[in-house]
């Protein structure tokens, strides 16, 4: 999965003026109440993180990963209300699980920073899961 997720045009996408800073990709065997992932019961996770000249705001983040996402198979998930300032979700299937997509901008502590973060849940998970999104490693 962590191969897949490391091939997907989502993955390669850099935002404009972005430097790449930190890359990381996991597998997890638990579930978050044994001491496995803190979010959720996900498989697999690869992240990368980005530092930035700005915060970006939704629109932004969409112009710049939405491309890649939708011609890779991503959907853009609308989990109810208006998406937070500076997220964008997407979600599709691999395989026989639900794989989830977050891009993220926030102010880290060296400045502006974008994270995106790519996971896959359980066997037999869909996108219409209550499973949440991926949410960002901010330390």
């Amino acid at each position: 999965m962590i191969d897949t997720f490391q091939e997907d045009p989502l993955y390669a996408v850099t935002p404009p003026d972005g430097r790449l800073t930190e890359e990381e990709a996991k597998t997890h065997e638990c579930d978050a109440e044994q001491g496995g992932s803190p979010l959720g019961p996900q498989f697999a996770e690869v992240h990368r993180r980005f530092t930035t000249p700005q915060v970006y705001g939704a629109t932004q983040l969409q112009q710049t990963f939405g491309p890649a996402a939708e011609a890779a198979g991503w959907q853009e998930m609308n989990r109810g209300g208006e998406p937070a300032a500076g997220t964008v979700h997407f979600c599709k299937r691999i395989g026989d699980r639900a794989a989830h997509a977050g891009v993220y901008a926030h102010s880290g502590p060296v400045g502006p920073e974008l994270e995106l973060v790519l996971s896959a849940d359980a066997v037999g998970s869909t996108c219409d899961s209550p499973t949440p999104a991926p949410s960002p490693s901010i330390r």
